[in-house]
């Protein structure tokens, strides 16, 4: 049971981190366009681009925001867990000890994710396949100084500061918000899916 639900739970985590797994093929095509478009940005443009990334906090940044989404899915998976626990027809002992299990292999999981997404997630790459085409596609070099030339201020140095914890608070305040449905509608699917596996 206590593997049942650790697969289930993960599986479900897995749809709020890569809601777009089916769409993998495309991706890959998509990236490759995202190259081939990032090599014809003309340099100077280019040159704007990597000055606004680098004092964005670009790699920083990105880590801290994935680090985020990984706090969240943790404690997305421990608040079902913990509902679909309650659900179950256990002693009180023996559903301490199952949430006790549950959150050292939880635990023991995310960390094993978090050191391999680490190491294998290539921030450059993200960078020409990802960032140069997008802003190559919505900002013109003038919208890009203007943009530089802001973050360089006050005000932009502030807004760089407070981004990564303005993003982690909106993503915490968002699931408390939508939290009770998300759990609701993961635990219809959680119970439908124990009465097929039992069948």
């Amino acid at each position: 049971m206590l593997k049942r639900i650790l697969f289930i739970g993960l599986t479900s985590s897995l749809f709020f981190l890569c809601p777009d797994v089916s769409n993998a093929q495309t991706s890959l095509v998509s990236s490759e366009v995202g190259v081939k478009v990032s090599q014809q940005i003309p340099e100077d443009k280019r040159q704007l681009i990597e000055e606004f990334l680098e004092l964005t906090g670009g790699e920083r940044t990105f880590q801290q925001v994935s680090q985020a989404m990984l706090s969240q899915m943790e404690q997305q998976f421990g608040a079902m867990l913990n509902s679909d626990l309650g659900s179950q027809q256990l002693s009180p002992q023996e559903r301490q000890q199952m949430a006790a299990n549950l959150s050292r292999e939880m635990n023991r999981i995310t960390q094993k994710y978090n050191r391999l997404f680490l190491e294998r997630i290539d921030y450059q790459k993200i960078v020409e396949q990802v960032y140069y085409p997008l802003y190559d596609k919505y900002f013109s070099k003038e919208d890009l100084q203007v943009l530089i030339d802001f973050y360089q201020s006050p005000t932009g140095q502030k807004t760089i500061e407070v981004m990564p914890q303005l993003l982690q608070e909106s993503i915490q305040r968002t699931t408390q918000v939508i939290g009770p449905t998300i759990t609701s509608i993961m635990q219809e699917i959680i119970a439908e899916e124990l009465k097929r596996l039992n069948r």
